[in-house]
């Protein structure tokens, strides 16, 4: 509703201003349209999901308020909120644009970046309880290949394990460390890269005017096609490429932690394994969870694949040439990313890492 309502003020939409202002009411005064997940092509914008979002303000569709889902209408009577009818012009410039993609991806990027910020974290613990060589981090390695994420990466790694007794120096019995930790820098990094071309993109997208047709300042009324969901598509893909990879990387390292082969802990970081299984069941869910976001990258790229390959959907009587019907995958991709965060979040927050390290050294001593 906020990007729409930034969107319309932009003033190249053809619609009233009390129009718009009525939008902004329902946003002020917490009327969220219902808006169901599936049903936008993407090459023709967000039309669906958009005509839900306005339709609670025409006393139609249905509408939360405090929590409860309710009628258009009773949502409207309920926050004090007269129904609006609509001029010419008013109902294609509200549901026509890239509004929808661009909030759930918005959504995703925002994520990306705290989980990126998290991931370095928990990237220096393991260092930390692995006793990681540091020189993979040291500047004039990362300065020679100045990528930008790999640089604030290895700078940022650097800061967390300053004055660490946990760590050590590459020697003649130990001269470097598993990818998982030697490679932070350079696997961490090219997301970070990633991420803020996605932001950069987003950010654009969230400023623009993307319904169709546009009036100009002179009065031109011009039918184009900033409609189209490619710029934000190809963007999000790389989102979900990058979070892939800092998952990918993350799982190691939890398998690392609990498996005695690949490190000096414990079985399960626990004292006598067996009975007691430890963190056994984390890191078979960070697989599982793992496991799901490869396969729907795998699906998403063999499907754009076959559409490349095929030349084109037909949809609206041919006059929407390669509909990529992307949406549907990305939003599951995101999905799935989203759920991975969220059951990530209590095991990998620095504060929580902290405390497996405390009890690590416990069951230890």
């Amino acid at each position: 509703m906020l990007i729409r309502i930034n969107s319309l003020l932009k003033g190249y939409s053809g619609i009233r201003l009390s129009t718009v202002e009525k939008l902004l009411e329902l946003l002020n005064k917490g009327v969220t349209p219902y808006i169901p997940e599936k049903g936008s092509l993407g090459a023709s914008g967000d039309l669906a999901p958009l005509a839900h979002m306005v339709l609670p303000m025409l006393g139609l569709g249905r509408a939360y308020y405090k929590g409860e889902l309710l009628s258009g209408q009773e949502a409207l009577d309920r926050a004090g909120i007269e129904k609006i009818q609509l001029a010419a012009k008013e109902g294609l410039a509200l549901i026509n644009g890239t509004t929808v993609l661009t909030g759930i991806g918005a959504l995703a990027t925002y994520d990306g970046i705290q989980l990126l910020k998290l991931s370095d974290i928990a990237g220096a613990l393991s260092m930390e309880v692995h006793n990681g060589i540091t020189s993979p981090f040291e500047e004039d390695l990362h300065s020679i290949r100045p990528q930008s994420g790999q640089l604030a990466t290895a700078r940022n790694i650097r800061n967390l394990l300053e004055g660490s007794k946990n760590t050590t120096v590459a020697t003649q019995q130990r001269v470097q460390d598993p990818y998982t930790l030697r490679c932070i820098p350079q696997i961490h990094g090219a997301s970070k890269d990633s991420i803020a071309y996605v932001k950069e993109k987003v950010e654009i997208e969230i400023n623009s005017v993307t319904d169709n047709p546009i009036i100009t300042k002179e009065g031109h009324v011009i039918s184009g096609g900033n409609f189209h969901g490619e710029p934000m598509a190809q963007p999000f893909d790389f989102l979900g490429i990058a979070l892939s990879e800092i998952g990918n990387v993350s799982e190691r390292r939890v398998e690392r932690l609990v498996n005695s082969q690949l490190s000096k802990l414990p079985s399960f970081l626990v004292k006598h394994p067996g009975l007691n299984s430890g963190f056994m069941i984390t890191q078979y869910a960070c697989a599982s969870l793992h496991r799901k976001i490869k396969f729907w990258l795998t699906l998403l790229v063999s499907i754009l694949f076959h559409l490349v390959k095929t030349k084109k959907i037909s949809s609206a009587w041919e006059r929407l040439p390669l509909v990529k019907q992307q949406k549907f995958l990305k939003t599951h991709v995101a999905s799935l990313l989203l759920k991975s965060w969220q059951l990530a979040k209590p095991w990998i927050s620095s504060q929580k890492i902290m405390n497996l390290v405390k009890v690590q050294n416990q069951l230890m001593s």
